[in-house]
């Protein structure tokens, strides 16, 4: 992935600095612990402010099979210019 948001934090936890261990990842997606609330939490690798409508069942999907019982919070509050998602109770 090309870091396309300049100094987006998100683009750069993919591209170098990633402190914590990948959860999951794929071409298109990471699952890390979020640093501020220690969660898990999706991350697009495509520099972009939402996920699309396949993207987010696809989400939904690996959430349920990796997370069972628990679901996505689709709000972003910090960081409102990269897709990211919190996997909630």
């Amino acid at each position: 992935m090309v870091n396309q948001g300049g100094d987006c934090t998100l683009c750069c936890l993919i591209e170098e600095e990633l402190k914590t261990p990948p959860i999951y990842e794929d071409k298109m997606y990471l699952c890390v612990e979020c640093q501020t609330c220690h969660i898990p939490m999706w991350v697009l690798k495509v520099h972009r402010d939402r996920f699309g409508i396949d993207e987010q069942e696809e989400l939904a999907q690996l959430t349920m099979r990796l997370f069972p019982g628990k679901i996505i919070r689709w709000e972003m509050h910090s960081i409102l210019n990269h897709a990211h998602a919190h996997v909630e109770k």
